[in-house]
């Protein structure tokens, strides 16, 4: 095993969240206990193995287009590939607890059918795009539920944007939260 249960056979395929970020990410998800979990931008699963240990009885439903972002560091990836090592990294846990579901994460916000307890936005790092996906997904929290996200930095200041304008109650490492009234 590496670090914070991420197994030594896991395909990172070039990406990788920091473990300070996959803690905060792992104790907030504990502390609040959710039993139904999305996770916007999952890529090839590093913060989902985290999430699903820190709730492993949770549901924990992972949106992604699995075909990366030009925007991003590791621009755009072969879709069937990064599904691929996405659905190898979860091992036991895929279509048990881990269920992927890929397109966007707009698509998946307008049809999702029941509240969630907890969303995690990690997906494009824009303004325009992090907004998104938070109009997207707040309504779909159930109150008391948590919405957070990742990359709360000066290197994504479209996050740091979109984040604060929603009035986050706090941030550690790079992970922002808001608990939803």
């Amino acid at each position: 095993m590496r670090d914070f249960g991420v197994p030594a056979e896991f395909r990172d395929m070039g990406h990788y969240t920091p473990w300070e970020d996959r803690q905060v990410l792992y104790h907030l998800a504990r502390v609040n206990k959710p039993d139904i979990i999305v996770e916007v931008g999952c890529y090839v699963g590093m913060s989902t193995i985290a999430l699903a240990r820190a709730c492993p009885t949770a549901t924990i439903h992972c949106v992604d287009t699995f075909g990366g972002n030009a925007d991003d560091r590791l621009g755009v990836k072969n879709p069937t590939e990064t599904f691929r090592a996405f659905c190898d990294n979860m091992g036991d846990r895929l279509f048990s607890t881990v269920f992927p579901h890929q397109g966007t994460s707009r698509l998946y916000g307008a049809i999702w059918p029941f509240l969630v307890d907890f969303v995690f936005i990690d997906a494009g790092h824009s303004y325009q795009s992090c907004r998104r996906d938070i109009e997207s997904w707040l309504p779909r929290i159930r109150p008391g539920g948590i919405l957070c996200g990742h990359d709360y930095c000066t290197e994504f200041p479209g996050v740091v944007q979109a984040a604060d304008e929603i009035g986050i109650d706090g941030h550690s490492a790079r992970i922002w939260w808001k608990r939803i009234q």
